[in-house]
């Protein structure tokens, strides 16, 4: 995700150490807690593919309040419940992950089969190869 960012190529231009991102608060995937909330770039619908392997999502994470949602593979929501606790709720169906110390929800993992990272891409690139065409034309 951190290499389509324009504050991570930013951070880097200006030599910055690892993480090399201008972020000004913390930023990351629903592993950290968050949605990629700082992200600046060419994707704009994070629920198509898994933020793990780019594969095709299965579900869409919902850290916390926050609005964005995030996909992640059947393969891949494993690892989310073994990093913390978790319980089914049974009248919703919807996963509820909650952080070990406080037992406030923290994801919630929803049914959202989508395409896949590849198609996402493939679209961005026609878009912007278009975007060439007509630079050059004018």
């Amino acid at each position: 995700m951190c290499a389509t960012c324009k504050r991570y190529w930013e951070g880097r231009a200006n030599g910055l150490p690892r993480p090399k991102c201008v972020a000004q608060k913390p930023c990351g995937s629903p592993i950290a807690g968050d949605t990629f909330s700082e992200y600046e770039g060419p994707m704009t619908d994070f629920t198509n593919w898994c933020f793990m392997c780019a594969g095709n999502s299965d579900f869409a994470v919902k850290v916390r309040d926050e609005d964005r949602l995030i996909g992640v593979c059947r393969a891949h929501v494993s690892r989310l419940t073994e990093l913390q606790a978790a319980e089914q709720s049974d009248a919703s169906g919807v996963l509820l992950i909650h952080t070990p110390h406080d037992r406030v929800p923290l994801l919630q993992l929803l049914p959202k089969p989508k395409p896949g990272l590849l198609q996402v891409m493939q679209a961005t690139e026609a878009e912007w190869a278009e975007e060439d065409t007509y630079k050059a034309n004018k």
